[in-house]
């Protein structure tokens, strides 16, 4: 048997599966862009696909699970047009004229 030590948010013993939680480092390609336009477009192509997807992992979610457990899907979906983070990347791609993974 390993035993695996950390730090507790309460005291007392827990048994049960352990889930190591591993960080994984991005690598996002930074490249510079002559039209924030079509950069501009890709994001929103990109952004009315995810929004799709996560519509449809919903759905599916909230059949198998209920509502509480599918609410996570429907919280993505707000963040996907979160008007303060989408305003902050435009702003980094027109400003530094870079690709908009990297804004």
């Amino acid at each position: 048997m390993n035993r695996i030590t950390g730090i507790p948010a309460s005291p007392g013993i827990a048994i049960g599966p352990v889930f190591l939680y591993l960080p994984v480092k991005l690598s996002i390609e930074k490249y510079s862009i002559k039209n924030p336009i079509v950069e501009w477009t890709r994001l929103e192509q990109a952004l009315t696909e995810a929004e799709t997807q996560l519509k449809a992992v919903y759905q599916k979610a909230l059949q198998e699970t209920g509502s509480s457990s599918a609410e996570i899907f429907q919280a993505q979906l707000e963040m996907l047009r979160d008007p303060e983070l989408l305003s902050l990347c435009r702003q980094g791609m027109e400003r530094q004229l870079i690709n908009i993974e990297a804004a």
